[in-house]
């Protein structure tokens, strides 16, 4: 089980993004528990 929360916060850059925020967003998860 997973359960993400995404929040967007203002910035100073927001005059230059589309609101509302449609853009893609990519998340990765890589497993870290694999000794090399």
């Amino acid at each position: 089980y997973l359960s993400l929360h995404l929040t967007i916060l203002c910035g100073p850059c927001d005059s230059y993004l589309n609101w509302p925020f449609d853009n893609p967003i990519l998340i990765c998860l890589y497993d870290n528990s694999a000794k090399q």
